[in-house]
């Protein structure tokens, strides 16, 4: 994976805030309904480093499975970052962060989504890219 660039140098006289980032900032947010929905492609070049998340499922029967998850440029599910299964009518959330970031490479991409017509996943993510 690439090497942030945002380290800062060992500095005895730090004042003041530290440096953040040499990136674009990215804000994305998704719903998905029976399908999976792209939220975000990685664009060529660059690298995503993904700092937090917001992830929830609302159901109106019960049994389906929502799922936020990472995709190569296959395109495989490489991973998931949130996943629930509901057990009833009724709505489940979950956030997280990651620092440091988790980097995810160029042109892969993160998807939203359930495997039910009455269960609708949203998600949201907030990182960088560069």
């Amino acid at each position: 994976m690439a090497l942030m660039k945002f380290r800062e140098p060992n500095q005895v006289k730090w004042a003041g805030s530290r440096p953040g980032h040499n990136g674009t900032q990215v804000i994305k947010s998704e719903n998905g309904t029976g399908v999976p929905i792209l939220m975000y492609t990685v664009p060529a070049g660059l690298t995503f480093y993904l700092t937090s998340w917001v992830f929830s499922v609302s159901d109106s029967v019960g049994g389906a499975l929502g799922y936020f998850h990472v995709q190569d440029l296959v395109p495989a599910t490489q991973y998931y970052i949130g996943y629930i299964t509901t057990q009833g009518v009724g709505f489940l959330g979950q956030e997280g962060s990651f620092w440091p970031p988790l980097e995810i490479p160029t042109g892969w991409r993160l998807r939203v989504g359930s495997n039910a017509g009455t269960c609708t996943a949203s998600a949201l993510i907030h990182g960088w890219v560069e």
